[in-house]
């Protein structure tokens, strides 16, 4: 492992041809998008932040100059932009890391509809032996890797060492068998990779053949595929990398938020189970999963909506990959390339999808802060207070030390060393803040406003 990582150093998008990898068939019958004669997307200044647009005089140069290697819209069906830069073309697959998740969650509501797994509450010990005599990994259920609540010890963005470990792995499967809950399944959500590729396993045992198979016989071959697709394997006739090792090209990925955004339907056949999909884009809060996460599909792009209110939702990957779905615009986008700049580029991706179905084209303003700024309370009495003090947002709880938060959308401000997030919500006709939610990415708790009165903000 650590000579694989000396040699590649950091993950790339063609790691397809480094790697072995396993071949996808593009199918027998490609389908191909309908195109409209080319007209200019809304102007940048209307949905790209302000620091970007002073920067950059065109969208192509704002997405060359951030290694944006494709970049396509799709509304009703129909091309409204396509193009692609910095060596990538419409038939060359990119290794799309994470946005493979969404693809083996995928492919397991398949299994399930055709009877090969009975449902997502079967036991991973069921397929993993190993497991039944473990207190805690003996209770993990494919709900629970579907969702990333499997309670193992093991968490991407904090273990970047783990996941190269996964990565660069010779034998990924036997690594990811021996990892060890932390804390009870179910108990809180932890994105990590190491659900997925259990979640593969359990799949291929179930259908008894690999999922890359699988993948182009349910997925590839019904839906058009226009191209081949890659899988990486983590030696020569190994296991496929299924959390994160899928190498595809920008239309076919397109094609995958298509047929989410249709339900499941492609061209009058059900390929999926229309109450997955519906539960894929449900913003959902309970004890059992956190709100902005379902079925590998991330819920967490909203921009002008009440959280329960939305129901856009995107497949992400690392390095800036996103197929952005929004159901009520008809409309999907995908990016591909590499990061830059910090840009969160699904929260681009709704920006974009709100201006374009604003038919003034008016640029999306936050509230001012007046309106916003003030004392909110929950259930239990606990209370937040927020306040704007010289271009910042402060945000102090029970009265403690307040912490800085940026602006992180129309109605949302985050602070992501803290891991707190906190969602504005407004009446029916937005003329005022009526609470907001506090969420730490594992639970959302609602305050209602109570004194809108600034001044008394931050007083002992």
């Amino acid at each position: 492992m650590l000579s694989r990582l000396v040699l590649h150093n950091d993950p790339s998008l063609s790691d397809h041809e480094v790697f072995h990898a396993a071949k996808v068939e593009r199918s027998s019958t490609p389908y191909a998008f309908a195109e409209r004669k080319y007209e200019a997307l809304p102007p940048m200044e209307l949905w790209l932040q302000d620091k970007h647009t002073d920067r950059y005089g065109t969208l192509e140069e704002f997405l060359i100059k951030n290694k944006t290697t494709a970049f396509m819209v799709l509304q009703n069906d129909t091309i409204i932009y396509e193009n692609y830069f910095n060596g990538l073309y419409k038939d060359k697959p990119s290794i799309v890391f994470s946005v493979t998740k969404a693809v083996m969650t995928t492919l397991t509501s398949i299994a399930i509809d055709e009877g090969f797994i009975e449902g997502t509450d079967v036991l991973v010990s069921e397929f993993i032996p190993e497991y039944k005599d473990d207190p805690k990994r003996s209770k993990i259920t494919l709900n629970h890797l579907i969702n990333m609540t499997s309670g193992l010890d093991w968490e991407d963005k904090v273990n970047v060492v783990k996941l190269a470990k996964a990565y660069y792995s010779k034998d990924v499967n036997d690594l990811v068998r021996s990892v060890k809950c932390k804390y009870e399944p179910g108990e809180r959500f932890s994105y990590k990779s190491i659900d997925t590729q259990l979640l593969g396993i359990c799949l291929e045992l179930a259908i008894g053949r690999p999922a890359f198979e699988y993948l182009q016989e349910k997925l590839w071959e019904p839906l058009g595929m226009e191209f081949d697709a890659y899988f990486t394997l983590d030696r020569k006739k190994g296991t496929a990398r299924m959390y994160g090792g899928l190498a595809a090209c920008t239309r076919d990925l397109m094609k995958i938020g298509r047929l989410y955004l249709h339900q499941g339907n492609w061209n009058g056949k059900q390929i999926l189970n229309t109450e997955w999909c519906k539960s894929t884009s449900s913003r959902v809060c309970n004890t059992e999963k956190w709100w902005g996460y379902a079925n590998g599909f991330w819920l967490e792009g909203y921009q002008c909506n009440n959280l329960f209110e939305a129901n856009d939702f995107y497949m992400a990957g690392f390095k800036g990959q996103v197929v952005y779905i929004n159901p009520s615009k008809k409309l999907i986008i995908v990016r591909q390339g590499l990061s830059q700049n910090k840009i969160k580029w699904e929260l681009v991706c709704a920006r974009l999808a709100n201006t374009l179905n604003n038919p003034t084209h008016k640029k999306i303003n936050r509230a001012d802060a007046q309106l916003i700024g003030g004392k909110y309370e929950n259930a239990k009495g606990d209370a937040v207070f927020l306040k704007k003090e010289e271009g910042r947002w402060e945000v102090s709880f029970n009265k403690q030390k307040p912490w800085e938060f940026t602006e992180e959308s129309p109605q949302s401000l985050l602070n992501s060393k803290k891991k707190k997030r906190i969602i504005l919500e407004y009446n029916d006709d937005r003329s005022e803040i009526i609470g907001l939610y506090v969420d730490d990415f594992r639970n959302a708790v609602f305050y209602n406003k109570s004194d809108p009165a600034l001044g008394a903000l931050m007083q002992d």
